[in-house]
């Protein structure tokens, strides 16, 4: 009596979270805990999953932009707070 044969298709898991984590940083990029997150587990799913490399990079990517875009979102609306409040730099002429 023969055994169906199944084929078991390579797990995807590490790279499809590094894909989503990275898609909710940027709604969520100020956090700074999710992007990190998404980086962690883009790393991790590089060398555990060299089949969904894509995801993996998206992933890291997407991550990686969410902190930039937090930073200078951080950096510009910081300056306009503070231009406000006329502490921001005066000159004396």
């Amino acid at each position: 009596m023969t055994q169906p044969q199944t084929s078991l298709a390579p797990s995807k898991t590490w790279s499809i979270t590094s894909l989503i984590l990275g898609i909710v940083s940027l709604a969520f990029g100020y956090t700074l805990l999710v992007p990190i997150a998404g980086i962690v587990v883009g790393v991790m799913a590089k060398s555990r999953e060299p089949h969904a490399r894509g995801m993996a990079n998206w992933g890291i990517g997407l991550s990686i932009a969410a902190i930039v875009l937090g930073i200078l979102l951080v950096v510009l609306f910081g300056g306009l707070i503070l231009a406000g409040l006329g502490l921001g730099a005066v000159s004396s002429t």
